[in-house]
């Protein structure tokens, strides 16, 4: 790759990595309470469970005394994970869609749990959805899928 082709793609990864950053700050934000109250909600459990230990109690309350602490390394964990699988997103949006000209992003459609978008410029579209699960049985989490189409 010539240094010219190397500093287009870092302009255009710098580009997706702000606009998609925007309109995916919604979905991140509830995705990082989501994981940080399920990560909490043993923890507070165990505290206030009169049939656990009095060991398993204590030890519970010991970690809540440092709740906010606590709330933070569990944000922390949420968005090194995020920024992760943002990164790939990024990357695959990048590889197709190799020109910031007539660059569009928008929004779709946002029902809470889903976040649909468009990503195009003349020649290509990529249509991508962020799908976040929120169960009680496995951590909160979410899928970036996309389909891209020539015009």
């Amino acid at each position: 790759m010539t240094k010219a082709a190397e500093q287009r793609r870092k302009s255009l990864i710098f580009h997706l990595t702000e606009r998609l950053g925007n309109v995916l700050r919604p979905f991140e934000n509830k995705y990082m309470g989501g994981y940080t109250e399920w990560m909490m909600a043993p923890i507070q459990k165990a505290a206030e469970n009169p049939k656990a230990t009095e060991d398993r109690r204590n030890g519970a309350k010991r970690r809540l005394s440092n709740e906010n602490l606590l709330r933070f390394g569990f944000m922390q964990e949420a968005a090194e994970g995020y920024a992760v699988k943002f990164a790939k997103l990024v990357s695959k949006v990048a590889d197709v869609v190799d020109s910031l000209e007539g660059l569009k992003v928008e929004t779709i459609r946002n029902n809470g749990m889903e976040l649909e978008f468009l990503i195009s410029n003349y020649e290509i579209e990529v249509h991508a959805r962020a799908i976040f699960v929120n169960g009680a049985i496995k951590a909160p989490h979410y899928r970036f899928i996309t389909t891209t189409r020539r015009k």
